[in-house]
């Protein structure tokens, strides 16, 4: 059974079978696991293949309470995911932020302009410092906290109200 873990004192990132290891799974249930929840591998500046922290807490989260038979509303929250906001870059490009936030270009343009958080330009692309991605990170997940997990995705998918 997935064990406990306290999120303050993980690395930032995982290997693949380290992951695997911690979160008490093989290789290919992870992988498995996170094809189903959508979760794609990162890379580490070495070229190693795994998880950085955030993504590595969603996984765990979702074997852990899937374990103790939550709801699935429970297991994994539809929406934008955990951020660390404490390692964030100084700024993110308006394509990263969707990356960030795992949703599409529309879908977030839609929540910034919402929200009044409009990106600046340099050198023909656009970016978001780091207080506009927390505050729409922030403004985001608190609205999606009082809905219901399918309004989001028909959200998401461009079929439900904005």
């Amino acid at each position: 059974m997935t064990e406990y873990l306290d999120y303050k004192e993980l690395k930032s990132f995982y290997t693949m079978k380290e992951a695997a290891e911690l979160i008490g799974l093989s290789g290919d249930e992870l992988k498995k696991t996170m094809e189903a929840m959508d979760i794609l591998q990162d890379k580490d500046p070495e070229g190693h293949i795994g998880l950085r922290r955030e993504k590595f807490c969603q996984v765990h989260q979702f074997v852990y309470r899937n374990e103790r038979g939550l709801p699935l509303q429970e297991r994994q929250r539809i929406g934008v995911p955990y951020l660390d906001y404490n390692t964030m870059k100084s700024e993110y490009t308006v394509k990263e932020t969707a990356a960030l936030f795992q949703m599409p270009l529309p879908v977030l343009a839609k929540y910034a302009e919402r929200y009044g958080i409009f990106p600046y330009t340099r050198n023909g692309k656009a970016y978001l410092d780091v207080y506009q991605v927390r505050s729409l990170h922030n403004f985001i997940y608190t609205e999606q906290l009082s809905k219901n997990p399918w309004s989001i995705l028909l959200e998401q998918m461009g079929e439900g109200e904005g």
